[in-house]
C-alpha cells in the first residue's frame, strides 16, 4: 500500500486515525489581517498535520487533481515513474491505482507517452492492461489541466484501445 484515499467530510481526522494513521508532525498555519507592515495582526493560528505515521512509515498528503473531494496520503519515499507505473499496472487496490496514475499524470507525462508508445509499437496489450489504459484515457479526458503531451498520449491510447487482442 503506497496510497490511501479518504473522502473529505465530517470527521475526516477520526477516519484517518481509525485507519491506523497517526499524526507524526504538525505545521503551523497563520493568517494575518489588519495591523501594519511592522506588526501585522494574527487573526488565525492553527496547527495542521504535516505528515502521518503508519506501520513505521511516513505518509504525506498529495493532491489528486481529478478527485478534489478526496484526501490522499502517499507513503514516503516518493516513487519515481517506473515504480509508479509498475504499481499502477500490477495493483488491484483502488487507492494505489488512483494514487499512482494521478501522480504519473501530474509529474510524468513525457515518460507516460514514451511508455505507451512502446506498448503501441510492440502491440503487447492484454485485457488487464487495456482496462488500465482505458482508465488513463478517462482520466486524461476528464482533466482540464492539459500538458503539451496530452494530445499525443490521447492519440497513442486511442490506437492501442482500438486494436483487438
Amino acid at each position: 500500500m503506497y496510497f490511501r484515499i479518504f473522502s473529505i467530510g465530517h470527521n475526516l481526522d477520526k477516519r484517518i486515525k481509525k485507519a491506523g494513521f497517526e499524526v507524526n508532525s504538525y505545521k503551523e498555519f497563520r493568517s494575518y489581517t489588519g495591523g501594519n507592515e511592522e506588526s501585522p495582526k494574527i487573526t488565525t493560528r492553527m496547527l495542521l498535520p504535516e505528515n502521518y505515521k503508519y506501520d513505521g512509515s511516513i505518509w504525506v498528503e498529495v493532491e489528486l487533481p481529478l478527485f478534489e473531494r478526496d484526501f490522499c496520503l502517499m507513503r514516503l519515499p516518493e516513487l519515481q515513474f517506473e515504480q509508479l507505473w509498475e504499481l499502477f499496472i500490477n495493483t488491484q487496490d483502488k487507492h494505489d491505482e488512483i494514487g499512482s496514475i494521478s501522480q504519473i499524470l501530474k509529474k510524468y507525462n513525457k515518460e507516460l507517452l514514451e511508455k505507451l508508445t512502446e506498448y503501441q509499437k510492440n502491440n503487447n496489450v492484454d485485457k488487464i492492461k487495456k482496462k488500465k489504459f482505458r482508465m488513463i484515457w478517462d482520466f486524461i479526458n476528464t482533466d482540464p489541466a492539459k500538458s503539451m503531451y496530452t494530445e499525443f498520449i490521447q492519440d497513442v491510447l486511442q490506437d492501442i484501445l482500438k486494436k483487438r487482442k
